[in-house]
């Protein structure tokens, strides 16, 4: 995202008679109430996040409450090019310290312990295996790149086979 996106949005009359409802506690529905609030002009008592597990944050591995904060268990390697990760959680205020957010506080961390992985990828009890090539094939990489430049009208009647070949 750019600076030109950057913007603080208008807000709709009669946002706040509305109410949203985000089925999941992971990151998405996390994700959703904070732009909701941001950009959206929500207040936050009028959304509801519905989980069916006795513990929020999905496949994030996550945990907490609105009132404590949120914390994902275990190691993260939360990379630089994360943009929209760092846009996010650069609007969320830390619960510590009144003025910071928790990308300062993600960022501090970071720089205290890096995290890093000398193994992404581990088959048949222990053997390290390479992941550079996600198991995709030359011509498999050429024709995702070709779905990613088609415009939206050349999308409308095609079929999965015309991009995917064997």
């Amino acid at each position: 995202m750019g600076h030109y996106q950057d913007i603080n949005p208008e807000k709709t009359a009669g946002t706040e008679n509305k109410k949203a409802y985000l089925i999941g506690g992971g990151i998405a529905s996390l994700a959703a109430a904070e732009y909701l609030i941001r950009d959206g002009h929500f207040d936050g008592k009028n959304i509801t996040i519905l989980e069916q597990n006795d513990i929020s944050g999905g496949a994030m591995d996550g945990s907490g409450n609105a009132k404590d904060g949120y914390i994902a268990r275990g190691g993260r390697e939360m990379e630089e090019h994360y943009e929209c990760m760092w846009d996010l959680l650069g609007d969320v205020p830390s619960i510590e310290e009144s003025g910071r957010t928790v990308l300062d506080e993600f960022k501090e961390l970071n720089d205290q312990d890096p995290n890093y992985s000398n193994c992404r990828l581990i088959a048949n009890r222990g053997e390290k295996l390479d992941f550079s090539s996600l198991g995709l094939a030359e011509h498999h990489v050429k024709q995702l790149t070709k779905l990613f430049l088609v415009t939206e009208e050349t999308l409308s009647a095609a079929t999965v086979e015309q991009f995917y070949r064997n």
